[in-house]
């Protein structure tokens, strides 16, 4: 069983970041997800990562990393460039 569903993404510009927002076909309600590429500071180095935002202000809910292990490193870090609901 195969179920397949129709969205619309657009560029957006919140909080500093380029998101790409998702939002059903035919939504009605609410402001779909937002993705946007984006680098941390992690070890001295800038690491590329995924962030993931929901409601009105786009506000970070999820990040995503390379390896388990960097996203295992890094669980609890809330970082300061990213606002958080």
């Amino acid at each position: 069983m195969f179920i397949f569903y129709i969205a619309v993404a657009s560029e957006v510009t919140k909080n500093d970041l380029n998101y790409i927002n998702i939002r059903g076909w035919y939504q009605t309600a609410g402001v779909g997800a937002f993705y946007a590429a984006h680098t941390e500071l992690i070890d001295g180095k800038q690491t590329p990562v995924v962030v993931v935002g929901g409601g009105a202000g786009a506000w970070t809910n999820t990040v995503y990393y390379q390896t388990e292990a960097l996203a295992e490193q890094q669980a609890e870090v809330k970082y300061d460039d990213l606002i958080y609901q």
